[in-house]
Formats: C-alpha cells, structure tokens, sequence
C-alpha cells in the first residue's frame, strides 16, 4: 500500500495507464513473418487453411512465384509458380482450388497475348490452363461465389473496364452479367452479404480518387449505390471482416502519395468509421480476412512507379 501511494504521489500511475491505453490500441496491429520476395500489385486467397500469394511487381521485376502463408505453422512455403510472370494477377479461392486469371505480363503493363483461367488443383505440381478469359484484363477483380467465379472491372488494352463476367466452375461456361456503372480498375472488391461490392479505384476519366462505391446484388442482377468511401483511391484492398466492409491502403496520384487508411462500413447504420491503420501504409496490397483477423499482406511503400524499388514483403495482422 505504501508503494501504490509513492507512485500516485509521482504521478507514475497515470503515466502507467496511459502506457497500456496506447499498448492496447497498438496491439491491434501486429507484425508477422515476412514474404519471402517482397511484392506489389498482388492479390490473396485463403485455400486449404493457407494465404496464398502469386505473381506481382518485385524489386524491377515481374514475379511468377507464388508463396503460401500456412495459418497453423505461421511460416511462409514455396508453392507452384504461375506459368509465366504476372503482375495484378486476380486470384480466389474455391473449395478445392486455387483459381487466377488476367494480369500484365511486363512492367510496361503489357496485357498477356493469351489471358487465361488458371487452377491450381490442392497438392498440384503446377497450374492448368481451365480457359481463356473473355478478353484480356489487367487491374481487375476476380472473386468468388457459391461455385462461380467473377471478374470485374479492370483495364483492357484501349479502355477503363466496367464489365462484370462469370464463370461456371461446374460447366466452365463464362456468362456475361450487367455492367457496373462506373468503369475503373486498381479499386477493392469483395464479396459481402452475398453481394458483389467495388468501392475506390482511378480511371482515366474520373482520375485516381474515385470514392464510389457500388453493389451488385447477384440474385437479383441488379446494380446500386452506396454511401462513398471517405478518401477515394486506388490501389487500395476490401474484406468482409466480422459484418462489416474493411478498406486498407492505396495510392493517390495528385498529389502523388500512398494512403495511411483503414475504414469500415456498417451497413445498417449507413456509416464509414475510421480505424488504428496498419503501421506500414501501402498500396498494391493483399488482404485476406480469416476467423477472427486481417491479413495485410505486401504491397508498395511509395506510389506510382516507384513501386519497383519500394516493394515490401509485410505481413501484419490486425484483431479488433
């Protein structure tokens, strides 16, 4: 009792207390094992309790490699390289594949002669052509749904894309769906509430601060407006985390400057909050929600081209 007196007197107690008040927002943040090639310009996929990575912009380089966070282990694995290196290479997950499709082949952003539906089969040695796409496609989303897949968006070799597409996992039958109102590309995309949801992004009509966001109810085929995101970027990544939409990252090009962001969007109350954001703001970034956590995962330090030489191999976890 006399010691807990001498440090009221001092002051010390709340200098204590204020310690844990920012040891605990801190915490939600947390490094963890490191990609073995830094990368940019990448997605992720949950498949077979692992965070798979492939493909992306590496330190002057495309990538082909592709690398698996084992979420038992919490170690980085080598798994099968994509046929040819790719960058902004679309991946998702089904339940017994690894699926990629579209991308850029060079760091001229060159479209692939032959964009293709990949698979990678659990214990496979290497990816498998399924199909081609539909057109080639870079600066896209692919996700997906209750045995299909979608590619959204995007940039092709002369325009912003607005298409939406999708694929048959079953009958490898690709179908074309409703256009989303706004073409753009480099936006984050997710599935929530069995709904596909794009917010943010650039083109080269509306620039590199986009806050639109919009909804494509898959049941109905029908398209609408949200409530916009605080801060339009692109390069930016979304999740469906604990029933609600989260936003990490990106990249703004006037001025040229990446984005120190994490918002969540609460559908019934209408309402975008902010959030502690990761200690390391990137662009280009993957993420990745499993039970009860976020996975952010590489992406570029600083923005626009200077991606080459800014890549990191980050990999921080956050837990509300």
């Amino acid at each position: 009792m006399t010691q807990l007196k001498s440090i009221v007197k001092t002051g010390c107690l709340s200098v204590l207390l204020w310690l844990l008040l920012i040891g605990v927002s801190m915490s939600e943040w947390r490094d963890e094992a490191e990609l073995n090639f830094p990368r940019s310009e990448i997605f992720a996929a949950v498949f077979d309790k692992k965070i798979y990575v492939a493909g992306g912009i590496g330190f002057f380089r495309t990538l082909s490699s592709c690398e698996a966070f084992d979420l038992v282990s919490r170690a980085w694995r080598k798994c099968p390289n994509l046929p040819e290196p790719t960058h902004h290479v679309g991946l998702a997950a089904t339940e017994n594949a690894l699926w990629a499709a579209g991308g850029y082949s060079c760091l001229r952003f060159t479209h692939q002669t032959d964009p293709k539906l990949l698979k990678l089969s659990s214990g496979a040695a290497k990816w498998t052509k399924v199909t081609s796409l539909p057109k080639p496609i870079g600066e896209h989303s692919l996700l997906h749904h209750r045995g299909k897949l979608y590619i959204v968006g995007g940039r092709t070799a002369s325009a912003d894309s607005a298409e939406l597409h999708e694929f048959d996992v079953e009958t490898s039958v690709w179908r074309e769906l409703k256009p989303m109102p706004t073409a753009r590309h480099s936006f984050g995309a997710t599935i929530h509430n069995n709904e596909i949801w794009v917010i943010g992004g650039r083109s080269s009509k509306l620039g590199s601060r986009i806050d639109i966001v919009e909804i494509y109810d898959i049941e109905n085929g029908a398209w609408r407006i949200s409530t916009p995101i605080p801060n339009g970027g692109g390069g930016i990544s979304a999740i469906s985390f604990n029933g609600q939409v989260h936003v990490l990252g990106g990249e703004v090009f006037e001025p040229s400057m990446v984005l120190d962001r994490h918002h969540a969007f609460d559908a019934d109350k209408d309402i975008w909050t902010s959030l502690p954001p990761a200690p390391d703001p990137r662009h280009g970034l993957a993420s990745v929600a499993f039970e009860d956590k976020i996975y952010s995962i590489g992406g570029g330090a600083k923005p626009g081209l200077r991606t080459v030489y800014s890549v990191t191999g980050k990999l921080q976890v956050w837990h509300k």
